[in-house]
């Protein structure tokens, strides 16, 4: 007869998990689990979450509308008298918290948001 290893029972996926979205149990306590940055926005959404740019840092709103208008990093540097350095790390964080992959779309975003 082979020795069969004992089978581990699966951690119950929480209610508040959307069934769209990936469950990824903790390794050291299955009773506890996390879930990948999708599912939680995705979740985040169901339960009425946050507007995008909600987590924007007062300077990062004042880089938003020169982004939106179009002016480039330099530009932006001379008008806020900061380096283009300093305003590179804002806009990254600016498409970073609103989730977008480049500057059109964080003006979009912004816009429709009414960020701007």
């Amino acid at each position: 007869m082979a020795n069969n290893p004992p089978k581990t029972r699966s951690p119950k996926r929480p209610a508040s998990v959307p069934p769209d979205a990936r469950w990824v149990p903790d390794d050291k306590e299955w009773e506890q689990g996390t879930i990948d940055g999708k599912a939680m926005q995705a979740m985040l959404r169901r339960q009425g979450g946050q507007t995008p740019g909600w987590d924007l840092t007062p300077r990062e709103k004042e880089v938003l509308p020169l982004l939106v208008k179009g002016l480039t990093n330099d530009e932006i540097a001379e008008r806020l008298i900061l380096s283009t350095a300093t305003v590179r790390l804002h806009v990254s964080n600016v498409l970073m918290k609103l989730h977008a992959s480049n500057r059109t779309t964080a003006a979009v975003i912004a816009v429709e948001n009414r960020l701007v």
